[in-house]
């Protein structure tokens, strides 16, 4: 069967399937697309004598990199790529096995912003809201550490909850009950839920740094004057005082840049320095940065927390 013989029922099966497939992939409660139009356009190869057909799926949202799937890699049977990349061969795997097609042809998702686009790669989204949206499993663990620490929000990458990180909330308990931890700054502070987490531990005193501080300020104002929140560039903080703990819980992509660029200033100004150094998976990153922290302090042990791997340096 040619494509144009039967074009409307393969667009309507099309349109139906993309839509399926978007609302069970993305669950960010704020995400809206519809689908316009499924436009079918004819290609030649420059190279070679052939033509091919694209079933372009016109789409509209309000947050373009969001429906493209630029916030993460997904790993699928060994390779690696963007949401929209596994989205166009779902389809056209869907549709070739619904249709006797005898076209070569191709699926393509084509986001279009509307009015409402929204810029963002990570926000804010509040517990409750995400709970209801079932983002997040109320009855989970995590949920029950965010009560406990009365946490407010979670971060979002998209729809994938980007912290805080139950694992790493669990290691600063351990760290804060066996140390004699009572300082503590916080680089990269994001909601404040470590800072928190560290202060309903035993520690007196936390400094928070990071370029956006008002939900780690809704986190923690109710502490007062026991947290000194600093809004800026962790990376160019000054560290003149002496802390008991640093933490350092950047996103792992700037893990390079902390070693070099904030260890050297933490060596004369700490006993403790914690840092997040990647997942599990990513041996060859984690030992890399191990190596490079060896070269700071005299004891770098690592640990593992689930789903990702920390480094307690003394």
């Amino acid at each position: 069967m040619k494509i144009d013989e039967n074009i409307e029922e393969i667009k309507s099966f099309l349109q139906k399937k993309a839509e399926s497939i978007l609302k069970s992939l993305i669950l960010d409660p704020d995400f809206e697309f519809h689908i316009k139009d499924i436009k079918i356009i004819e290609k030649k190869t420059k190279s070679f004598d052939n033509t091919y057909k694209v079933l372009v799926v016109e789409t509209y949202t309000n947050n373009r990199a969001l429906l493209l799937g630029q916030f993460v890699y997904f790993p699928i049977g060994g390779l690696r790529g963007f949401h929209n990349n596994w989205i166009e061969a779902s389809l056209l795997t869907s549709l070739m096995d619904r249709f006797d097609i005898k076209d070569k042809c191709f699926v393509h998702i084509e986001a279009i912003p509307d009015k409402k686009q929204k810029n963002y790669t990570y926000r804010y989204l509040p517990l409750e809201k995400a709970i209801k949206e079932k983002i997040i499993n109320k009855n989970s663990p995590f949920v029950s550490k965010m009560k406990k620490y009365k946490l407010k929000k979670i971060l979002l990458a998209g729809s994938i909850i980007s912290g805080p990180d139950y694992g790493t909330m669990s290691e600063i308990e351990k760290i804060c009950k066996g140390n004699k931890v009572k300082s503590l700054l916080d680089l990269f502070c994001g909601s404040g839920a470590l800072s928190k987490t560290a202060l309903m531990n035993g520690v007196e005193k936390a400094t928070c740094v990071d370029t956006y501080i008002k939900s780690a300020y809704e986190n923690l104002r109710e502490l007062g004057n026991r947290v000194n929140f600093i809004e800026g560039d962790a990376f160019d903080y000054k560290i003149n005082d002496k802390f008991d703990l640093i933490i350092s819980d950047a996103f792992i992509d700037y893990g390079y840049d902390v070693v070099k660029r904030i260890v050297p200033r933490c060596i004369h100004n700490t006993d403790l320095f914690f840092m997040t150094l990647g997942f599990i998976e990513d041996i060859y990153w984690v030992e890399t940065l191990k190596r490079e922290l060896e070269k700071y302090f005299s004891v770098v042990d690592t640990i593992n927390s689930g789903r990702l791997i920390h480094a307690i340096c003394r």
